[in-house]
């Protein structure tokens, strides 16, 4: 094993700081609500999904992996 011997160049110098002040721009504003009704959506598109699993279980007796599936997807949305 041998060692190589590696020259590097010397570090470059940082800029310099700037004396004046520094502008920072305000912060953006806040955008208006949604409506109610985007927010309604977001509620009842869970509540449909989970009403059309239960009734693919509930129709389908013979069949128990339906019938768990339902409680393992409430289990894990905890």
């Amino acid at each position: 094993m041998t060692t190589t011997l590696v020259r590097r160049p010397a570090r470059i110098a940082p800029p310099a700081v700037p004396a004046d002040r520094v502008q920072i721009a305000e912060p953006p504003h806040l955008q208006a609500q949604p409506p109610a009704s985007m927010s309604a959506s977001m509620v009842v598109m869970p509540v449909i999904s989970g009403c059309g699993s239960l009734l693919v279980a509930v129709t389908n007796p013979d069949k128990p992996l339906f019938a768990v599936a339902p409680a393992c997807c409430c289990w894990s949305a905890r």
